[in-house]
């Protein structure tokens, strides 16, 4: 079976707007903003990466602020933040996250001008995203019960 871009089937058409970076780098620390459009059907869902990031040390300090590292920053490792072993590394060095990001989803049915999201339905890890996405492209379920705003507009 072909696979695209995101090893999801070829019938799932894909646009990644932020390719994951490496096998290290899954956690939504490393992103920000768009991921990737699935289109499936008559049904598209965009992937995104939202939140703020705060991370402060034992001192008090913001380490990094979800853009760069500031103040002290990471002393323990010699060329900072870079990979998803270092982040799981924090609590036990005694850094707090004040905030963290995730991974969210917005749909809508193709041709419709807005988008819609799920409140709460969110996932850490980008290979687990993406396998949520293809799953509530596939829910015929779930799609047919969602209620259209594009649809509601015509009938008023």
């Amino acid at each position: 079976m072909k696979k695209n871009k995101l090893g999801l089937p070829e019938e799932f058409k894909v646009q990644v707007y932020q390719k994951k970076i490496s096998k290290h780098h899954n956690d939504p620390f490393w992103y920000d903003g768009d991921i990737a459009l699935i289109k499936y059907k008559d049904r598209e869902v965009m992937i995104i990466a939202g939140g703020e990031i705060r991370i402060i040390n034992k001192e008090g300090e913001i380490c990094h602020d979800g853009s760069k590292e500031r103040g002290p920053g990471f002393p323990e490792f010699k060329h900072g933040l870079d990979s998803d072993f270092q982040l799981a590394q924090l609590d036990d060095l005694g850094y707090t996250w004040s905030m963290n990001n995730w991974f969210e989803f917005l749909w809508k049915f193709k041709g419709d001008s807005s988008w819609n999201d799920i409140m709460g339905d969110v996932e850490y890890g980008y290979d687990e995203t993406v396998r949520h996405a293809k799953d509530m492209l596939e829910d015929d379920a779930w799609w047919a019960f969602t209620d259209r705003p594009e649809k509601s507009k015509q009938k008023e």
